[in-house]
C-alpha cells in the first residue's frame, strides 16, 4: 500500500442545478455490485470501477463557492479539482471566480467549461 494518500476531493461549480448533478453522476456513478451465486449462499464483490470513489461537493454560486473552499482549507481537506462554469450568472464569471480561488487555495486545479464559445479563458 502506498504511503501516499490521493486527494479525492472534487468540487463542482455551476448556477444550473440539473447540470451540476450530471457532472456528480459521471464523475460518481452510483455504486454497483456483482452478486455471485454460490452453492450455499450469494455473494457480493465489488466491481474494479467500486474501488475508484472520490467526494464530490456542489455548488451554485460565487459565494457558496468561495464559502466552500475556505471551510475545506480550514479543516485540513482542500479540493484538488475543481470545474467550474465560465458564465454563473450576474456577478463574477467562473474565470473571475478561480483567480479569486487561487489566492485562496493556490494548488487546485481548474478546469473550465461552458456551452458558449465567445470567451477566451
Amino acid at each position: 500500500m502506498s504511503l501516499y494518500k490521493w486527494n479525492q476531493r472534487i468540487l463542482i461549480v455551476d448556477d444550473e442545478r440539473d447540470i451540476a448533478q450530471g457532472y456528480k453522476e459521471i464523475i460518481c456513478p452510483a455504486q454497483k455490485t456483482e452478486v455471485l451465486s454460490s452453492r450455499s449462499k450469494r455473494v457480493s464483490e465489488q466491481t474494479e470501477l467500486d474501488k475508484f470513489s472520490f467526494h464530490v461537493d456542489l455548488a451554485y454560486s460565487v459565494e457558496e463557492t468561495l464559502k466552500l473552499v475556505k471551510k475545506s482549507i480550514e479543516n485540513g481537506q482542500p479540493y484538488s479539482l475543481g470545474f467550474f462554469d465560465v458564465l454563473l450568472g450576474p456577478g463574477k464569471d467562473g474565470i473571475e471566480l478561480v483567480k479569486e480561488i487561487f489566492a485562496i487555495d493556490p494548488s487546485i486545479y481548474a478546469v473550465f467549461v461552458t456551452a458558449y464559445h465567445d470567451r477566451s479563458v
